[in-house]
């Protein structure tokens, strides 16, 4: 079940924040440089977007396991303080 949570919350999250990242490497251009060959300028692009990608997805996915892990250590943390407390009928 907790298994289950993980990979179906992380996982869409890495591949939305994956393409994410991709499309705002899109929108990063290299520097113009007189120097570089036309090959050197498309690999140096299409360098920053997987770059920029793989870095938004690795963000994305570390963020929501924290939180989902610092929810259920929480939640572990104070079970035995809530099951004390009754609340008269």
């Amino acid at each position: 079940m907790f298994t289950e949570k993980l990979s179906a919350t992380i996982g869409p999250s890495y591949v939305a924040s994956f393409f994410l990242g991709g499309l705002i490497g899109l929108t990063k251009k290299p520097p113009v440089t007189s120097r570089r060959s036309r090959k050197l300028m498309i690999n140096s692009y299409v360098n920053n977007i997987g770059k920029t990608s793989a870095r938004f997805g690795n963000n994305a996915g570390g963020a929501i396991f924290m939180y989902i892990m610092m929810g259920k250590f929480m939640h572990f943390l104070f079970l035995e303080e809530f099951e004390l407390i009754s609340v008269p009928a």
